[in-house]
């Protein structure tokens, strides 16, 4: 045993934090008498504690995922997402200006790409909306947010939903990725060590998933910079199926983690594009008609939040030959 040794006040905390509870008269005296007269460091105490036939009841007692009703769904976010699952019970919202556009841009009986899906929402949404004679197809290649995913389908019953954990990208092969403990978001970042990566995951270029699939209405794509490198496995389903597109655009991480203009991911979308439209948090859609118009909507964004650059924006893309396109013949 080694390390800073270890106090009464160290014992109490590990009671309160491991077990959920303060510690009991004998049991705290035996600890107190331990340290006492051993080497003993708080890790030890914890690591002790966490041995104990108390500590395994109660987290085996605990499951991984919590169930949580969401707009008459039943989502499952993992015990431990601060950045999703908590806020979105605590709130029972979640992204309020962009779920409800593309919900509405959703066909009954249609097919839908999450490209992104987290722990689902977007993916769950889209399969109420399509219905059973719809398809969802879903890629995340976080296996907690699969998990997640996974309970999602089965806890509302749909049978329309397919899931494939590998993240998106233009090729075949193995990325590093980003991601902290507490949080469902993972970033896929191709230019960091091994020795620097949190986690490693597979990846498709996805029109070789859905080479197969007769119909695509609506894609979300939301994989927290890797958009551009992603794009060139999304867009031939784009240019096949003429699909609507709902895209978070994020330029900074864009530049840390693609390593490319953000620009450059516009040039992307406005290259197949018949409309391209901004959604603001507060739900108002602006017509965006040139990249400049896009990041200026942008910029405008971050003034509003008073952020840096560190604020994104959503776009909807209409694909010429799309039913919007088709509209404005």
């Amino acid at each position: 045993m080694s390390g800073l040794k270890a106090t009464p006040e160290d014992v109490r905390h590990a009671y309160r934090l491991l077990l959920g509870r303060e510690p009991d008269a004998g049991g705290f005296d035996t600890y107190c008498q331990l340290i006492a007269t051993q080497s003993v460091s708080a890790p030890d105490v914890a690591a002790i504690l966490q041995s104990s036939d108390e500590y395994k009841t109660r987290h085996m007692a605990e499951p991984a995922l919590i169930e949580a009703e969401f707009e008459g769904l039943k989502l499952y976010p993992w015990r431990g997402d601060n950045l999703i699952g908590a806020p979105v019970q605590a709130s029972g919202s979640y992204e309020p200006h962009v779920l409800p556009a593309f919900v509405d841009c959703v066909p009954v009986g249609g097919t839908v790409l999450d490209v992104g899906a987290n722990i689902g929402i977007f993916t769950l949404s889209a399969a109420r909306k399509v219905g059973a004679k719809g398809r969802v197809f879903a890629i995340e290649p976080i296996a907690r947010n699969v998990q997640s995913l996974c309970a999602g389908i089965h806890g509302n019953g749909f049978h329309h939903v397919s899931v494939f954990p590998v993240a998106a990208s233009a090729s075949a092969g193995v990325v590093p990725m980003l991601r902290n403990a507490n949080s469902s978001n993972g970033i896929v970042d191709t230019h960091i060590s091994a020795s620097m990566a949190d986690a490693f995951a597979p990846t498709q270029p996805v029109h070789a998933l859905l080479q197969g699939v007769e119909r695509l209405d609506v894609i979300k794509i939301d994989i927290e910079g890797h958009e551009p490198l992603a794009w060139p496995g999304i867009e031939p389903l784009v240019r096949k199926h003429r699909p609507v597109i709902f895209t978070e655009f994020n330029p900074v991480a864009i530049r840390n983690h693609s390593r490319v203009d953000p620009e450059t991911y516009l040039e992307q979308l406005f290259e197949c594009a018949a409309k391209v439209e901004s959604i603001e948090f507060d739900g108002e859609r602006k017509v965006c008609g040139t990249i400049a118009e896009v990041m200026d909507r942008w910029r405008a964004a971050n003034r509003r939040a008073g952020t840096d650059g560190t604020c994104h924006i959503d776009l909807v893309i209409f694909a010429r030959g799309g039913v919007e396109d088709s509209r404005q013949v």
